[in-house]
C-alpha cells in the first residue's frame, strides 16, 4: 500500500470529483483513477460509486473514510515526533527540486547567503517535478525549485505559496567538434544525426516538443542516449 494512495482518497474526499482532486494532486484525471483503483484493490472492495455522477463514495468508502484520517494523522504524526526527537538541537533545512537543479543552483544559494546557512543541516531532496511538488504541499520541505518556461508553468495548487524568480537560463543547442574546430554534423535534408536526449516524461523534452525545436530540423534525428539530466 502506498501512502499517496490514502492521500488521493482523502483529497476525492475533500473535492467531490475526480477532476478537481487530479488537480488538486497535480497529476493527470486517468492517473487519479489508477491510484484510487489500486487502493480498492488492496482494501479488498470498492470504495467508490462510479454509477453516479459526481462519483460518490460507498457504505464502505465512507467506513473506511475515517480510517484513512486516523491513518494519515498517524504516519504524520510518527515522522514529526521522530525528526523531532533527533534534531532537537538542529536546524534543519530541506529543499525538494528536480535533479538537474538539485547540485548548483542550491550550492549557489547557499554560497550566496552563507550566514543564513552558516548553523543548518541543508537537506536536497531531488526528484522529478511532480514528486518535488506534492512533498512541497505535503509539508516535507521548507523550500521547492522548479523550473518554468512559456508553455510548461511550474504549478503550485495552493494560493497561499509565495514564489520568486532566482535566475534564468538558456536552453542552447550545441553539436560535437572536429579537431580542427569544424562542426561534426549540419541541419541538413536528409541528414542522419545523432541526438543526446531527454525521455519524454521529463521537463526539458516537454519544452522542447512544445517549442518545435526538434520538428523543425531538417535533419532527421537518431536518439542515440537518454538521460534526465543530459547536458
Amino acid at each position: 500500500m502506498d501512502l499517496k494512495w490514502i492521500e488521493d482518497f482523502l483529497s476525492l474526499s475533500q473535492y467531490g470529483s475526480f477532476a478537481k482532486a487530479a488537480k488538486a494532486r497535480n497529476i493527470t484525471q486517468p492517473a487519479f483513477g489508477r491510484r484510487i483503483k489500486l487502493l480498492e484493490e488492496w482494501v479488498g472492495i470498492d470504495l467508490v460509486n462510479r454509477n453516479t455522477y459526481p462519483a460518490t463514495f460507498t457504505k464502505a468508502g465512507f467506513r473506511f473514510l475515517k480510517h484513512a484520517n486516523d491513518l494519515k494523522q498517524q504516519i504524520d504524526y510518527a515522522r514529526l515526533e521522530t525528526v523531532k526527537q533527533f534534531n532537537n538541537n538542529e536546524t534543519k533545512i530541506t529543499f525538494h527540486t528536480q535533479h538537474s537543479l538539485s547540485e548548483y543552483v542550491v550550492n549557489k544559494m547557499i554560497n550566496q547567503n552563507k550566514n543564513a546557512f552558516e548553523t543548518a543541516m541543508v537537506y536536497v531532496s531531488p526528484s522529478n517535478l511532480h514528486d518535488s511538488v506534492q512533498a512541497f504541499l505535503d509539508n516535507r520541505s521548507d523550500f521547492l525549485i522548479g523550473l518554468s518556461f512559456k508553455g510548461s508553468r511550474l504549478y503550485v495548487p495552493n494560493p497561499e505559496v509565495e514564489s520568486v524568480t532566482i535566475g534564468h537560463e538558456c536552453l542552447i543547442p550545441v553539436v560535437g567538434t572536429k579537431e580542427d574546430g569544424s562542426v561534426l554534423y549540419r541541419d541538413k535534408s536528409n541528414k542522419i544525426v545523432p541526438l543526446l536526449s531527454y525521455p519524454s516524461n521529463t521537463f526539458f523534452a516537454q519544452v522542447l516538443e512544445k517549442h518545435g525545436s526538434i520538428s523543425q530540423s531538417e535533419c532527421r534525428f537518431n536518439i542515440v542516449y537518454e538521460n534526465a539530466v543530459t547536458h
